[in-house]
């Protein structure tokens, strides 16, 4: 899962596609848009295995 590190952490699960010390990308299921690729900043979110 990916969670930002702030007041709002929702997190988001998916399988990590890219770990990079500037980035994060994750591919998860969308019920409208199929398969997405997610992109996060590396600054400000956590990285957690479930």
């Amino acid at each position: 899962t990916v969670t930002p590190e702030d007041y709002g952490s929702v997190p988001v699960a998916g399988e990590l596609v890219r770990l990079t010390g500037r980035d994060i990308a994750i591919r998860r299921t969308d019920s409208r848009a199929g398969d997405v690729v997610v992109h996060f900043p590396r600054a400000g979110y956590r990285v957690e295995s479930v």
